[in-house]
Order: C-alpha cells, then structure tokens, then sequence
C-alpha cells in the first residue's frame, strides 16, 4: 500500500490497491474473479 501514501489518480492503483480501497470501503462483492493477460513487449512481436 506503499503507493496510497502519495496523491495520485486512480490509474495508478493496482489490483492490490483497488480491492484494498473497496474493503475499506464496504463495497466488495461477495465474489470477485480476476483474469490476467500476459501481452508480449512490442519488440518480441513479429
């Protein structure tokens, strides 16, 4: 949560930051499913 500690936009949460926000919040779901893409530096494309 280290970068709670200093003002930025939400663009800058992560994943952490955000579920840590809605906890705090009151407004997590009873169930949450996180999917995960891996995306390839434009360099290794071919």
């Amino acid at each position: 949560m280290a970068r709670l500690e200093f003002p930025t936009s939400t663009h800058g949460f992560g994943v952490a930051e955000a579920l840590a926000m809605g906890a705090v919040l009151g407004t997590l779901p009873k169930r949450l499913e996180v999917w995960g893409v891996v995306v390839a530096q434009p360099s290794n494309c071919v």
